[in-house]
């Protein structure tokens, strides 16, 4: 249910935009905002999906420098960019 909402939010939105925001991170804080655009934030999801457990300090910096609060948002900008 939550991805089918992620990707039609994604739709309706520009990817041009999101990509462009998605520079001012690094090449691993941009994989650790795939892997949580890939809904694998714990352990348990990591597993099934098989792109492992993002480290929680690279997380935490990523969202800052993107200004945002929560994993759910950098899961929306990663879908509205087309990279997950």
């Amino acid at each position: 249910m939550t991805r089918r909402l992620l990707d039609e939010f994604a739709e309706r939105n520009d990817s041009a935009d999101a990509r462009h925001r998605l520079t001012a991170v690094t090449g691993r804080e941009l994989r650790v905002l795939k892997a949580v655009g890939r809904a694998c934030r714990t352990p348990r999801s990591a597993a099934n999906s098989a792109c492992g457990r993002p480290p929680s300090r690279r997380t935490s910096a990523a969202l800052a420098k993107l200004g945002l609060t929560n994993r759910v948002q950098a899961a929306l900008l990663i879908r509205v960019a087309r990279l997950s």
